[in-house]
């Protein structure tokens, strides 16, 4: 048996964002892709992966589509994890969606 496994920086993509288009400054992609970058670096809450953004390679944020004198805020990662419900990640991630 063969498991086919979505490309990382794709698996997100169906998730809705829930915000009004007025003051986005981030794709949502974009955020759940720098989010999953902190933690593979370490980073456990949402301050650190904050503080961690700033020091982020301008071609990094490039990459996430985040402009090089930026980074998301500790507030605007806590905002993402509070309106993405874990049972969704789970289901991109296991493919039950």
């Amino acid at each position: 048996m063969q498991i086919e496994i979505p490309p990382i920086l794709t698996i997100f993509d169906p998730i809705p964002d829930w915000r009004k288009a007025k003051g986005k400054r981030y794709k949502l992609t974009s955020l759940l892709h720098f989010i999953i970058l902190a933690m593979l670096c370490g980073k456990t809450s949402t301050r650190a992966m904050a503080r961690w953004g700033e020091h982020i390679p301008e071609g990094y944020k490039k990459r996430l589509d985040i402009e090089p004198d930026r980074h998301p805020s500790a507030p605007m990662l806590c905002r993402v994890f509070w309106h993405i419900p874990p049972e969704l990640i789970e289901d991109f991630t296991t493919g039950h969606f």
